[in-house]
């Protein structure tokens, strides 16, 4: 198998060297062995449903190591954004089912001359570090984010509760809403809390959402 390939005639991958290319912006980013093996196996198999379970085989079990979907998701998240796909359009996600490569795949490089001074973008395995907020800024956060949770618990019945009971549970690029009743369908750069049989999703903007646990109508990634 090639280590060079190309996608829809304008991105170029080396796995070789761990490096997507974009020639028409001049940017690169730099992946990790799991986000490489995980392009292996979609250029291996374009167009196809592949569950996660598949891919988690792949990547990880085969090696021995043994992980759970965050893991995946966290993968696919830092391969769409050395894809530039953020949308979703190249590695699709098929609803209860699995992933899908959509992109058209070639082996070999196009020939695009890139900017005298690319950019080059470091994608690391771990979660990725949030950007450093001015002070002045800090207490505004944390204020807006606190308010949202405090609206849905409640000031008394909140201050009878162990603090503890309430757990950040996980951060998200992106979370999908598909409920007809809920008038927006996206948020972005979400943390998401539970309590008890509850979770609490909050974006950037302050914008949240709060469902049971046995919810369907979200999905983070």
């Amino acid at each position: 198998m090639s280590a060079d390939f190309t996608i829809n005639d304008e991105i170029q991958v080396d796995l070789k060297e761990y490096e997507i290319h974009h020639p028409k912006t001049g940017r690169t980013f730099t992946l990790g062995s799991n986000e490489v093996e995980l392009l292996k196996f979609f250029f291996k198999n374009p167009n196809q449903v592949i569950t996660r379970q598949a891919l988690i085989e792949q990547v990880w079990e085969s090696k021995g190591i043994y992980v759970e979907d965050g893991s995946l998701m966290q993968t696919i998240s830092l391969c769409r954004k050395a894809l530039e796909d953020k949308a979703g359009l190249l590695i699709v996600t098929e609803r209860g089912k699995g992933y899908r490569f959509s992109g058209r795949v070639v082996e070999g490089k196009v020939e695009v001359k890139l900017d005298e001074t690319p950019e080059v973008v470091q994608v690391e395995e771990q979660e990725e570090q949030p950007k450093t907020t001015p002070i002045k800024l800090i207490p505004i956060t944390l204020v807006l984010i606190m308010s949202t949770v405090l609206s849905y618990l409640g000031f008394t019945y909140f201050e009878k509760v162990s603090v503890s009971k309430l757990v950040t549970t996980s951060h998200y690029l992106t979370c999908r809403i598909t409920s007809d009743h809920i008038k927006y369908k996206e948020l972005y750069n979400v943390t998401m809390y539970e309590y008890e049989d509850r979770n609490i999703i909050i974006d950037h903007t302050g914008k949240s959402l709060s469902f049971p646990n046995e919810f369907t109508g979200v999905e983070c990634e």
